[in-house]
C-alpha cells in the first residue's frame, strides 16, 4: 500500500478545514474528552491525566494515512472546534484498539466515522460538512469501500448528521460491547449520492 503525501491529507470544505491531530491539539481533545455533556453518548468522561499520556497514541496514522483522526478547524481562523476520525471499529473492547493502527496497514474489520464538536459551535451543520469533507476524501482519494458508524439509541442528533450524509442503518451490531444501531455507506453509494446532487 503507497502511503498518500501529507498535504492530501490536509482537506477543506466551504467552511471548515480538516487536518491531521498534532501534539499541540492536546488543550482541544482534553475539552471534548473531559466533559461530561460532550461525552454523554459516548461512553463518559475521560481522565485527563489519560489524555495527556496517550496523546502520542491519538495522532497515529494508519492504512495509507487516511485511518486516523484530524482536527476541524474553521476556514477562516484555522479555529479548532472539534475532531473527526476514521478508525478501526471495536467490537468487544470499550476502545480503539490503537496497536492495529500502523501505516501501511489496513486493519482488519470495519472502518468507522466518528466526531467531537465544541458545544458552542453546535447547530451550526459543522459536523455535518466535515462528514461530506470526509467521506470525500475516504471514497475519491483513498481506496476505502465502505466506512460505518454507531450510535447510542438517544443520540438522535448525530443519528441526522448520518442519514443525511448518506448513511443506511444496517441494524443493530455489536460495537464497545454493546448492542447499539449501526449505520454504513459504501462508495458505490457516495459516488452516486454526489453525482445526483451535482457534487461531482
Amino acid at each position: 500500500m503507497i502511503s498518500l503525501p501529507e498535504e492530501s491529507l490536509i482537506l477543506s470544505s466551504p467552511r471548515l478545514l480538516l487536518r491531521p491531530l498534532q501534539q499541540s491539539d492536546v488543550d482541544l481533545v482534553l475539552e471534548l474528552f473531559t466533559d461530561p455533556a460532550m461525552m454523554k453518548y459516548a461512553g463518559g468522561p475521560q481522565e485527563g491525566g489519560k489524555i495527556r499520556d496517550e496523546m502520542e497514541i491519538y495522532i497515529r496514522r494508519g492504512g495509507d494515512g487516511s485511518i486516523g483522526v484530524w482536527c476541524v478547524c474553521k476556514r477562516d481562523s484555522e479555529a479548532a472546534i472539534g475532531s473527526i476520525a476514521l478508525l478501526p471499529l471495536p467490537i468487544e473492547v470499550d476502545d480503539t484498539e490503537w496497536e492495529t493502527v500502523r501505516m501501511g496497514e489496513v486493519p482488519d474489520g470495519d472502518i468507522e466515522i466518528g466526531y467531537f464538536l465544541r458545544k458552542n459551535e453546535w447547530g451550526q451543520g459543522y459536523v455535518s460538512e466535515a462528514v461530506s469533507c470526509l467521506l470525500d476524501f475516504a471514497f475519491t482519494v483513498s481506496e476505502h469501500q465502505g466506512i460505518v458508524a454507531v450510535i447510542d439509541p438517544r443520540n438522535t442528533a448525530s443519528r441526522r448528521v448520518l442519514e443525511r450524509a448518506g448513511f443506511l442503518g444496517t441494524g443493530d451490531r455489536r460495537a464497545y460491547r454493546e448492542t447499539c444501531p449501526g449505520f454504513r455507506i459504501t462508495k458505490s453509494d457516495w459516488l452516486a449520492l454526489t453525482a445526483k446532487s451535482g457534487l461531482r
